[in-house]
């Protein structure tokens, strides 16, 4: 019966750490493809470089823009 526990736990242990992984990985995606671009002398929001929305120029406000943009990012790569 130990044996069983045992390989039960190593299962259980294997499924964490794999999901650990996947949601490491989704953060540093996120982090690479969403980014903060200059265009027109403004600050954009870009998507693998590419400018999308704009923020305000000033990084007080850019920055937390940046932040849940990313989060929206990987709130959606989760769902999939």
């Amino acid at each position: 019966m130990k044996s069983i526990q045992k390989v039960v736990a190593w299962f259980n242990a294997r499924k964490a750490e794999k999901e650990r992984m996947a949601s490491e990985r989704i953060i540093r995606v996120s982090e690479e493809r969403v980014q903060l671009r200059e265009f027109k002398g403004d600050i954009y929001i870009a998507i693998d470089g590419i400018p999308v929305v704009a923020v305000s120029s000033t990084v007080k406000m850019a920055v937390p823009a940046l932040e849940e943009a990313r989060q929206t990012f990987r709130t959606y790569i989760n769902q999939k």
